[in-house]
């Protein structure tokens, strides 16, 4: 927990700020603010000193004998650590100690009325006690009315802003940006371009997790005392697929078209209900069986493996040459296969908290965080296990941040899940735990999702994007968000599109890459940081065939194989063997034969060689699923017991699809997001746990 000292700092701060914002002029001198940081016996988790007074001697500098006000301003402590789980019972870990609550910060404008005539802003902070990551109304424990006095009169002021600071390379934990500058139009208000310094007021680190309770007397294994994945039931295989019997039904076929000479039909398929009787529902293949003269038949199972994968029937064909009225080996004329189908996995797409997988069937299915009904199933309730999205003949699914979208067979696009800044593009910013549609298009291609955003490639290679706009990541040229689809300006002949947090990239037909948005760290690839509000090309890059994007990096892969990473470089997810930021492309250090390139956040994979995976970058959580949990700025290869055939990164974890059509997740799994039934983090392959009956919809 943060001490009651660091919410009192705060507000004597606050009252500093009032005294300094909007201050009037004395004879035409300027007010101004220095920030400093703080000493260790002002702040022993760090901060900054805010100090405040006007220019007297007019040098443009608050000297120490200027200053009238000093506060200091510390960032949050850590949390304690947690207390150490009990002993389990027969074995069950104890509880890791709890996270503290972080406590956040918020800056509200307050228009010129009755509480301010000149208008002014409204502090307010409390602690995320429900971990969704924004401060709600109810959480708010403290407010401060700031008001801006009369403008100054022959002086400039100069103002102070405080906005929040995400999770990265300046508060680890996330905290607060404070930021200060003159206010060179006179608006009262401190603008990008006025900005002329900014300090970090972080939060406080979570506390280290309790120690695991000792195992109980029977239970000395602990977690790996759970059967292993080979000793399932069904794993290897019983009766049937995935523990399913196989099941015949033979009716009688009158003649008619089928048949002249009348005869038999025969079904087969999976007994799923268990129930010992081949229901409609369940027959997957018919065929029919034709009498001629003398004509008989004979059936024989079939069991799973290269001639029908999940078993099925042989049917053979005769005249009874004999008149024994039984068809003999000799008088067999000729044979049909007639196998049992199983669906499954076409795709898998995993988001920050959540994953989704399509299915042969044209369904999809979607597990994990599920708090602003990104699972699509018209909940809210997260789950461990895969839950049915309400939608059918789906082509494409795209997990996002907290949103989800797809693309139907009549290329359609739907999405749901959070909407507060129009990312639904359905026109309004309500929210949906179950899809509705975006736009009116009916030539979709493929889609890219970001943190409050959505953009869509189209068949004629034109890209529009809907949602939130504040570091031009729409693309039209403008920072004003947009609740429906608006065009991307400036592209030509657009063929592959990634998006994540605030940025997009797209590839064109003669492989030039373009990208547009948030660029804080370099990720837009053209040699500065400035956020670009319509695409920008990427310096010295061309010939890509593939491109994809992390929160702060992006990737491609060229037409001889090689891979070109730039942005953020924290975690080493430009895999140039360097933690180095860059603003322009830095080929992959190794040797790289790249292909099915993806990241999403602060890591990268791809298949190197055709056949070896591999990752790079942020392994806080084993998501690099080399059995670590350290970061690497050079390629590692991921454990794995089959062959896999795709990878692809969401926000903490991974995913695989291997050549024995089997989908395996590690890394982060608070939420469940692995699929494998639990919430325990993996640093290696987990076999996802996608029930048989899960296919047959």
């Amino acid at each position: 927990m943060r001490k009651v000292g660091f919410l009192y700092s705060i507000c004597f701060c606050l009252l500093a700020l009032s005294a300094c914002e909007g201050r009037d002029g004395v004879n035409g001198i300027d007010s101004l603010v220095r920030l400093a940081p703080a000493s260790s016996e002002q702040c022993p988790g760090g901060g900054v000193v805010v100090m405040t007074g006007l220019d007297e001697n007019r040098n443009g500098q608050l000297d120490a004998s200027e200053v009238e006000m000093l506060q200091a301003l510390c960032s949050g402590e850590d949390g304690a650590d947690g207390r150490d789980g009990v002993d389990g019972a027969n074995g069950r870990d104890g509880l890791d100690g709890r996270d503290a609550a972080p406590l956040f910060f918020d800056v509200r404008d307050v228009a010129a009325g009755t509480e301010c005539p000149w208008g002014g802003y409204r502090y307010v902070w409390g602690y995320d006690t429900n971990g969704d990551g924004f401060l709600n109304e109810a959480e708010i424990t403290a407010t401060k009315l700031v008001c801006r006095d009369a403008p100054a009169q022959g002086g400039s002021s100069q103002l102070v802003d405080v906005v929040p600071e995400p999770e990265g390379v300046n508060c680890p934990a996330g905290g607060l940006a404070v930021r200060y500058g003159f206010d060179g139009d006179a608006d009262g208000v401190l603008e990008a371009a006025e900005v002329a310094g900014t300090a970090y007021v972080c939060n406080g680190i979570n506390g280290v997790d309790g120690v695991d309770g000792r195992d109980g007397v029977d239970g000395r294994d602990g977690v790996d005392g759970r059967d292993g994945v080979d000793g399932r039931d069904g794993r290897d295989g019983a009766d049937g697929a995935n523990g399913f019997n196989s099941l015949m039904k033979i009716s009688p076929l009158a003649p008619g078209a089928e048949c002249p000479q009348g005869g038999i039909r025969v079904q087969s398929g999976l007994d799923t209900n268990r129930n010992g009787i081949l229901d409609d529902g369940e027959v997957t293949a018919s065929a029919p069986v034709c009498n001629a003269l003398n004509a008989l038949n004979r059936f024989s199972s079939i069991g799973m493996g290269e001639t029908c994968a999940w078993g099925g029937m042989r049917v053979e064909t005769g005249l009874d040459l004999n008149a024994n009225g039984q068809l003999e080996d000799t008088e067999v004329q000729a044979s049909e296969v007639v196998c049992n189908e199983l669906q499954s996995i076409r795709a898998v797409s995993p988001g920050y908290w959540h994953t989704c997988a399509l299915l042969s069937t044209g369904r999809a299915v979607c597990w994990g965080d599920n708090a602003f009904g990104q699972l699509g199933d018209g909940t809210t309730e997260g789950s461990l296990v895969p839950r049915v999205v309400a939608l059918a003949d789906i082509r494409e699914i795209r997990a996002g941040f907290w949103h989800t979208c797809a693309i139907r067979n009549d290329n359609t696009v739907w999405c749901w899940g959070r909407n507060e800044s129009g990312q639904l593009g359905d026109g309004s910013t309500t929210g949906s735990p179950v899809p509705v549609r975006a736009g009116t298009f009916t030539n979709a291609k493929s889609l890219g999702l970001g943190w409050q955003h959505t953009c869509l490639l189209t068949n004629d290679f034109t890209v529009y994007c809907w949602g939130a706009n504040d570091a031009g990541q729409l693309g039209n040229g403008t920072t004003t968000g947009s609740p429906v689809p608006v065009r991307a300006t400036g592209l030509v002949a657009s063929t592959h599109l990634s998006s994540s947090f605030k940025h997009n990239c797209v590839r064109n037909s003669n492989g030039a890459v373009a990208c547009w948005g948030y660029n804080a760290n370099g990720q837009l690839g053209n040699g500065t940081t400035a956020n670009a509000l319509s695409p920008s090309g990427v310096s010295g890059l061309a010939d890509a065939v593939e491109v994809a994007c992390g929160s702060a990096h992006t990737c491609a892969v060229l037409s001889n194989k090689l891979a070109y990473c730039w942005g953020a470089n924290n975690y080493g997810q430009l895999g140039d063997n360097t933690f180095t930021s860059r603003t322009t492309p830095v080929q992959v250090y190794g040797q790289v034969e790249a292909s099915g390139l993806t990241t999403f956040g602060s890591h990268t994979c791809f298949m190197n060689n055709g056949e070896n995976p591999v990752c790079f970058g942020y392994n806080a959580y084993g998501q690099l699923g080399n059995t670590s949990t350290i970061n690497a700025k050079t390629m590692v290869s991921v454990i794995h017991d089959e062959r896999f055939v795709s990878l692809h990164a969401g926000g903490m974890h991974t995913c695989a699809l291997s050549n024995e059509h089997h989908l395996w997740c590690w890394g982060y799994n608070a939420h469940g997001e692995l699929g494998d039934a639990t919430v325990a983090n993996s640093g290696i392959p987990v076999l996802c746990e996608l029930p048989a009956n899960g296919y047959m919809f």
